[in-house]
């Protein structure tokens, strides 16, 4: 996928196969299940979400809602 991209950016692209599917994976566990129907993203350090759980449920964050009529 990055060889198509433009070369401008392709510095950019440092992730790994590996970091995806290790994201996958510990989401998939039990110990992640505060995490269910939140914003995660691979990159952040999953240790350091995880010593932020209570304040993550308490304050309902990384939530998107749509709200109208």
């Amino acid at each position: 996928m990055a060889a198509r991209a433009p070369e401008s950016i392709k510095p950019l692209l440092i992730d790994t196969a590996e970091l995806s599917a290790g994201t996958a994976l510990y989401l998939s566990t039990e110990r992640a299940n505060y995490l269910g129907g939140r914003f995660v993203d691979a990159t952040w350090d999953l240790e350091e979400l995880e010593g932020m759980k209570d304040k993550i449920v308490q304050e309902d964050l990384f939530k998107t809602r749509i709200t109208g009529i």
